[in-house]
């Protein structure tokens, strides 16, 4: 069952990828271009394989485009998290003692305070764009994403 798990998530990884790198050189209509005259076309109308939506954009090219988005923000989230936490687990590791009791609290507290709340302060203070959500996503621990925390932690 493990193997059946890796193969559907390599393909569906996989499959985002060759979406977003094609998309750098070929969409087939501008991602952000209003067309009224068609809107909400069902899946299949051609020339819009998968329909437009209520005001006449193309949904593979959006899809297409927002490829390349998902694929930045996991990738930032990611690198933010592994650049803050390895050092940190490292340093509490090496050093040990009240440093690394130091840093066990720290993670502590941000475990205890809520992802959420923290990624809506850090959007009213920073402005809601792309970088703050990546940001946001890296920093805090959640049930999904482990933060810096979770590299940080020596124990």
């Amino acid at each position: 069952m493990r193997r059946v798990n890796l193969v559907a998530g390599a393909v569906l990884v996989g499959a985002v990828v060759l979406v977003a790198l094609v998309s750098l050189v070929w969409t087939p209509f501008d991602p952000i271009r209003v067309d009224p005259s068609a809107r909400l076309l069902p899946p299949g109308a051609w020339p819009h394989l998968l329909g437009t939506d209520g005001f006449g954009i193309d949904i593979l090219s959006r899809i297409m485009s927002a490829a390349r988005i998902c694929l930045l923000v996991g990738v930032i989230a990611v690198g933010i998290a592994a650049v803050i936490g390895v050092p940190l687990g490292i340093l509490a590791g090496v050093a040990g003692g009240w440093l690394s009791e130091v840093v066990m609290r720290a993670s502590d507290v941000l475990y205890a305070f809520p992802a959420l709340l923290l990624a809506i302060l850090l959007a009213a203070a920073a402005g809601a764009s792309t970088w703050t959500a990546m940001t946001a996503i890296g920093s805090p621990p959640s049930r999904r994403s482990r933060g810096w925390p979770g590299p940080g932690r020596c124990r």
